[in-house]
């Protein structure tokens, strides 16, 4: 992996250009013949090879075996939005949904910026940043065609093992099973066929005049971060807050929250608008032309 990033042995600098011809190669074969073109024939055969030269048990027949599911995303409606967002394997899309519909129940009536309001909460280990890293793809073009996109290695560099012929790197999402044969769930034992749960949640907000296009990589921390995003973007909440705390006599702030990366872009209908935004804590761009 190293080797595919160097330039003359040396660490590229920012603006360099790094040609990845093998991996071009690999992917020009997926784009013409899709599923045939990468699990079977001539790809699959050299990132088996390849496998196989390093130590690894991989056989032609574990890539034929793998099955792409299509599966359709959850959709509901929160507060006169529209959500759509990402079924299981993902288990990201399922707690937002069951969030945002508990918040939309409850009577909050009572919660008040008046008095404080009691809670019980656990405090939880900061994220790991390797459980943070996930490529996030948020975008809209000019005849209004939208996606969220959400790709994890699971590590900045998965398994760290590039397929030399292909230029294939593979991922590595053990991390989501354990090793244990004593685990309270079957689900987490490691065994062939099975697929790992991921944190991937990439979700789309529309409304009558309005719709926005989020995705976040915070590891497990993800869907509260999508929800926070959600809850102002609907709800308007830090702002309705922030002005009752001024009209008490207090100076609030906004105070940027660290989010490991957060891509959003924003179509304004009624004024023909759209902005983009993406987490300074990220790596990412946002760019609107």
């Amino acid at each position: 992996m190293l080797t595919t990033l160097l330039l003359a042995h040396n660490i590229p600098v920012s603006g360099s250009i790094i040609k990845q011809p093998k991996l071009a190669a690999t992917l020009t074969q997926l784009g013409r013949k899709g599923h045939k073109g990468f699990y079977q024939g001539e790809v699959a055969n050299n990132i088996i090879s390849d496998l196989q030269k390093a130590g690894a048990a991989w056989t032609p027949q574990d890539l034929n075996d793998y099955k792409v599911i299509e599966r359709p995303p959850i959709f509901f409606k929160y507060k006169g939005s529209s959500v759509t967002t990402t079924p299981p394997p993902s288990y990201g899309g399922v707690a937002l949904h069951q969030a945002l519909k508990a918040i939309e129940r409850s009577n909050t009536s009572d919660i008040t910026v008046k008095k404080s309001t009691p809670m019980n909460i656990k405090t939880e280990m900061p994220t790991n940043e390797s459980e943070a890293f996930m490529s996030q793809i948020s975008i809209i073009d000019q005849w209004g065609n939208k996606a969220s996109v959400s790709l994890s290695m699971n590590m900045p560099f998965g398994s760290a093992f590039t397929s030399p012929t292909t230029g294939i790197l593979l991922n590595n999402s053990l991390a989501k099973f354990t090793a244990s044969p004593n685990s309270r769930s079957e689900i987490d034992v490691i065994e062939p066929g099975k697929r790992p749960q991921s944190y991937m949640t990439p979700t789309l907000i529309e409304s009558s005049d309005s719709l926005t296009i989020i995705g976040a990589s915070s590891g497990k921390h993800t869907s509260t971060t999508l929800l926070l995003t959600i809850l102002n973007y609907v709800d308007n909440a830090s702002a309705s807050q922030k002005a009752t705390l001024e009209a008490m006599g207090h100076n609030a702030q906004e105070q940027q929250q660290k989010h490991s990366d957060l891509q959003i872009v924003h179509s304004n209908r009624t004024k023909g608008r759209i902005e983009a935004s993406s987490s300074p804590t990220g790596g990412g761009q946002a760019i609107v032309r």
